[in-house]
């Protein structure tokens, strides 16, 4: 509503449409305060809440927990590659080896023998020893072939007896060295009769994917 006074216009605002429009601002306002508010509430809510672990997938390739450790493996067996020529019996650890997989008698292959045992079934036997006396023998190994017998391995069957031999390479009708030990002071074997294998891995020359593995027994009586 206006008036007109003179050269001056006076502009009357109705007191209701005053109070609306002051109404509406302060809703306005209220509902941005509010707003704000809630903000500043639910951030500081998940800020409190714990984070619930993510799941991991474990890697095909991860290592089970169940591994085995390091070190626990059988004893090592001997070789002449690996002793360089030395006495292998000074460093004898408790033990068992376990065997190769087709481990055949001696004689199963005529071509390698040990002639002062093959008489007596492959068996050599140290007879009386004493309890705290390391023993040891040198046997003959012999190639009865005709070619070259390579000896890839030499192992026992317990970490109280060791076997090595001189040449890993053996000409037709030659022979090298096999050196055998017993010590029981390894497992206090005092009081028993022991049996343990002696295994040489071999092929020859010829057919030299023809790989075989024969043992051979050493026994000893020994004494309290």
């Amino acid at each position: 509503m206006s008036d007109r006074t003179g050269n001056q216009v006076i502009i009357r605002v109705d007191q209701r449409l005053f109070y609306g429009i002051v109404a509406f601002f302060g809703i306005i306002a209220l509902f941005g305060v509010g707003l704000y508010v809630g903000r500043l509430t639910s951030g500081a809510s998940r800020a409190a809440a714990p984070v619930a672990p993510v799941a991991q997938s474990q890697s095909p390739l991860a290592l089970p927990q169940n591994q085995p450790q390091a070190g626990a493996q059988p004893v090592a067996p001997v070789t002449s590659n690996d002793t360089n020529g030395a006495n292998p019996f000074q460093q004898q650890q408790p033990g068992v080896v376990q065997a190769p997989a087709n481990v055949v008698p001696f004689g199963t292959d005529p071509r390698v023998v040990i002639p002062e045992i093959k008489d007596k079934a492959y068996t050599f036997d140290f007879g009386e020893v004493k309890p705290d006396q390391k023993v040891e023998k040198v046997l003959q190994l012999k190639n009865d072939g005709k070619s070259d017998l390579i000896i890839d391995n030499v192992s026992a069957s317990c970490g109280c007896t060791a076997a090595v031999v001189s040449d890993d390479k053996v000409a037709a009708g030659q022979a090298t060295d096999l050196r055998i030990g017993y010590d029981p002071r390894v497992n206090k074997d005092a009081g028993k009769f022991i049996t343990r294998k002696v295994q040489v891995k071999f092929h020859f020359a010829e057919a030299p994917n023809e790989v075989k593995t024969q043992d051979f027994t050493i026994t000893a009586n020994v004494t309290n």
